[in-house]
């Protein structure tokens, strides 16, 4: 608390005498005349001498002080004295005044620790006028001090209470909040039974308030039942939290929780996480059990959630026709916002057995990129057992080879380099920025001297393929900036974005050389100084052309009207 002092004559004799008197000579058993203390839980500020309030005090306390201290220089006879004697320069004496107004009006200093007992009554010296008036003043002085530091101490405990009481209510609603966090704000996406170094566990995927997750350990709750978890015995056993990197110092980050299953008696169809002994709230998922046999897919795509309304129709299309024409063969992706177009086209490729969707509630806040570290590791779950390896990467990027037909056939090659080929889990791609040139005419002569002909490239460039337009990037990225990867996912414990996070014991990645292939991420974000020139992608674009076009036909563009009511480029 600030407590403001005026700038009148009252708060200069303060200032000017605040180190000419002792603190120590106002006995602690003097009464507190006045104190005044606003209600509620604010303190106020307190001025010495701006407010009309502080002023009538002060008056009336002058006109106590002057009878207290006409009482001190003209006592009952029948009382003992005692005095400080104070030291005044003769020379000076005649012509000091000394009032209430300027009590800093002379130069004097006490005699610090020098008291005396004066003579009988009847021997008392009479004082004279100047020494009687400097001793009224001295003695209304030392009562404006007292008052003044009684006010002081009198704010120092309403300052205290104040703290006392804001602390006991912070840390109620400190328990309360966490209370509530431990009953509330644990949520669960996802539970998935998996192998993992040997042993046999359930792994939940959620987010979590990282500050109030004070321990490794849970309670997992399995249940039997078909269809409730009410419905069937349960057992607990001990489960291990753990906070996924990543979450760019936000409240809420994603969590996995590993529940082992080597006590339990038969297979469970739900998993609850008991954060503590008194918890009510039982947080229930129905388990993801494996498949059986071989991965039945040879390549998955896992995308983080849409979002934002995103609808760039045109770029999923073309992403999605490329990557299948690469290898691909499936895909995962986690819906929270898209516009009408991008949901027209998700739709169709989920009719068309190639892509899965998967709804992404709405995250707590605050929370990093909608969370999608969750979702990464929730797909890295789902596609165990699924595919033999799964390529993490966002809609406007694409891992192309640059010097074969197909990711398969370039990974083959980038394993037979390796020594020890069984130990690698992991392959890292590089990451560029793939923009127009800001030359057209060098663009369209680069263009010309392709393996494209002249209608080829018109027709790309009519259906807006950035495959065609983004034939130069800028500078490439290091590993782990802005890098993705393709994974075997029985491999890899814990994903990040840009990279395995933990692999199972024994593995390890590979950082696959730019000039074998890049992650060409389609975003104009680079400066466009100093781009370098790369038509690697052109030899897909004669057949995805085509493929881009099938699909548009599929989607019934007799309503572009509606679909392209935007300014999006008519097919």
């Amino acid at each position: 608390m600030h407590i403001s002092r005026s700038s009148g004559r009252s708060g200069e004799a303060v200032a000017d005498n605040n180190d000419r008197y002792d603190a120590t000579n106002v006995s602690a058993g003097d009464e507190v005349t006045h104190v005044a203390v606003q209600g509620g839980n604010q303190a106020a500020q307190v001025s010495m001498a701006d407010t009309e309030g502080f002023q009538e005090d002060e008056k009336k306390h002058s006109s106590q002080d002057e009878a207290a201290c006409d009482e001190q220089l003209h006592p009952r006879s029948d009382l003992p004295q005692t005095g400080a004697e104070w030291n005044i320069h003769p020379e000076e004496e005649q012509d000091r005044k000394c009032h209430p107004e300027d009590p800093g009006h002379g130069t004097w200093a006490p005699v610090v620790g020098r008291t005396f007992s004066p003579p009988s009554l009847p021997n008392l010296r009479v004082l004279s006028s100047v020494e009687n008036n400097m001793a009224r003043c001295l003695c209304m002085e030392k009562s404006l001090l007292r008052r003044l530091y009684r006010k002081r101490i009198v704010r120092v405990f309403v300052i205290v209470v104040v703290v006392v009481v804001c602390g006991l209510r912070w840390r109620k609603q400190r328990e309360s909040s966490e209370r509530e966090i431990s009953c509330m704000q644990l949520h669960l996406y996802s539970a998935h039974e998996r192998t993992l170094d040997g042993a046999a566990m359930v792994t939940l995927v959620g987010l979590a308030d990282r500050d109030n997750v004070s321990s490794t350990h849970v309670t997992c709750r399995f249940t039997v039942g078909k269809e409730e978890p009410e419905s069937g015995g349960h057992w607990d056993t001990q489960g291990t939290i753990l906070v996924l990197p990543e979450h760019h110092g936000e409240r809420f980050g994603a969590i996995l929780i590993d529940c082992p299953l080597h006590d339990v008696p038969t297979r469970p169809n739900f998993v609850s996480v008991v954060l503590n002994e008194t918890d009510p709230y039982l947080h229930t998922v129905r388990i993801t059990s494996p498949e059986s046999g071989p991965p039945r897919l040879q390549m998955a795509l896992c995308v983080p959630p849409i979002h934002g309304g995103y609808n760039r129709w045109e770029e999923l299309i073309e992403t999605l026709e490329l990557l299948q024409l690469l290898g691909v063969d499936h895909a995962e992706m986690y819906l929270l916002d898209a516009g009408p177009n991008v949901t027209s086209v998700l739709n169709y490729y989920v009719t068309r057995g190639f892509l899965r969707l998967h709804t992404w509630p709405d995250p707590p806040q605050p929370v990093h990129y909608f969370g999608q570290l969750a979702a990464v590791n929730d797909c890295l779950l789902r596609m165990r057992n699924v595919a033999k390896l799964v390529m993490f990467a966002d809609l406007d990027e694409v891992i192309v080879p640059h010097r074969h037909d197909s990711l398969s056939d370039m990974l083959q090659d980038v394993l037979k380099q390796q020594n020890d080929s069984d130990h690698v889990g992991a392959f890292n791609f590089l990451n560029s920025f793939f923009v127009p040139s800001n030359d057209s005419e060098a663009q369209s002569r680069l263009l010309q001297n392709s393996t494209l002909n002249s209608d080829q490239i018109r027709l790309a460039d009519s259906l807006g393929l950035k495959a065609v337009s983004g034939v130069y990037h800028g500078k490439v990225f290091p590993f782990t900036e802005r890098s993705k990867c393709i994974v075997d996912p029985l491999t890899v414990t814990m994903m990040q974005v840009h990279f395995v996070g933990i692999f199972s014991k024994g593995f390890r990645s590979v950082t696959v050389d730019p000039s074998i292939s890049l992650l060409h991420h389609y975003r104009g974000r680079e400066d466009k100084e100093n781009l370098v020139p790369e038509t690697s992608a052109l030899k897909f674009v004669p057949e995805l052309t085509r493929r881009v076009r099938v699909s548009g036909l599929a989607l019934d563009f007799k309503q572009r009207t509606t679909m392209y009511s935007c300014g999006e480029r008519i097919l």
